[in-house]
């Protein structure tokens, strides 16, 4: 039984990977909440979303340098 919740843990990761991708980092944050509900044991959701939220960041950052370079 544990291994159909893995499985689905895989899923919500490769959605959430396609999510941040494309610039979509809400859903892709709650893609990867999903697949630790799923796997509450997964390092891989857990890394990927502090790489969602680093990727954020970043992006808040570009923002606020154009604004004060213009």
């Amino acid at each position: 039984m544990a291994s159909v919740g893995i499985k689905r843990a895989e899923y919500w990761i490769k959605r959430g990977e396609t999510m941040a991708s494309r610039g979509m980092f809400k859903e892709a944050l709650d893609y990867f909440e999903r697949s630790l509900f799923e796997d509450p044991s997964s390092m891989t959701a857990r890394v990927n979303i502090w790489k969602v939220y680093l990727l954020q960041k970043e992006r808040e950052m570009r923002r606020e340098m154009r604004f004060r370079d213009s």
